[in-house]
């Protein structure tokens, strides 16, 4: 529209001319008008959902009810992105979602931490096996009880929240540092057991050449054949007649 204003007056005062200006000027209009009422509608939901949400307790539990999850909700996570980009397009933003932007990074690295955090507590929950978890039964129960507190009594608005994602990160780690040495000596044993399944001692044919197995069978020809001069005697030797006289 701006080539078009900038035109020669001859163009300008066609009813062509006219008549596409007054069509601008009716949808740029209309825009900013829905524009303005979409800001105000998010605007007046904004204050309300915004603090519910923060008010909800920073970890949950999955539909299992043994494993835990994150619970930043989606819509706080949307509000932070409107406001980023309406910030971007220098549009008004109610001050109570400015001031939840300004925390976004704490927000962020906080999110981050409880990830890591329930996802080393959920591992552990779910590959010990019934005759390795009553080992740990203690230490889990108590990194259990750190946890919990999670679930009802921080918020996202508690001021000693990084004091809890602390405490519970020393105690998941500890616990998971101990199940790894665990399973790093278990693996250990039973590399040593299968070396030791197999026989200590392998007996094994020793080689023999040709000529070493054809030689005893040349001599044993040789004296059991008759001899031309007298077919009933036998030149065996006496030992080689008493083996033969005990096979028979």
């Amino acid at each position: 529209m701006e080539k078009l204003n900038s035109s020669n007056k001859a163009i300008q005062e066609r009813e062509e001319y006219k008549d596409v200006s007054k069509l601008y000027t009716s949808i740029m209009k209309n825009l900013k008008e829905f524009e303005a009422a979409r800001i105000a509608d998010w605007e007046a939901t904004v204050d309300s959902n915004s603090e519910a949400k923060l008010l909800l307790p920073v970890l949950q539990r999955n539909p299992d009810g043994v494993t835990l999850m994150v619970n930043f909700d989606q819509a706080l996570v949307d509000l932070l992105r409107e406001v980023k980009y309406l910030l971007l397009l220098d549009k008004e933003v109610p001050d109570k979602a400015k001031e939840i932007f300004a925390k976004a990074d704490t927000y962020r690295q906080q999110t981050c931490h409880l990830e890591a955090i329930v996802a080393i507590n959920n591992e552990i929950l779910t590959t010990l096996n019934p005759v390795q978890a009553p080992l740990f039964q203690e230490r889990i129960q108590r990194m259990g009880e750190q946890l919990n507190e999670g679930l009802d009594k921080y918020k996202w608005v508690t001021e000693k929240l990084t004091e809890f994602i602390n405490l519970s990160k020393h105690e998941v780690s500890e616990v998971n540092k101990l199940v790894l040495q665990m399973k790093n000596a278990e693996l250990k044993i039973k590399q040593a057991m299968e070396k030791w399944n197999k026989p200590m001692m392998e007996k094994k044919n020793k080689p023999q050449a040709p000529y070493d197995v054809y030689e005893p069978y040349k001599a044993c020809l040789l004296y059991t054949s008759p001899s031309p001069r007298d077919r009933q005697k036998s030149r065996m030797p006496s030992s080689a007649c008493k083996k033969k006289k005990k096979k028979k």
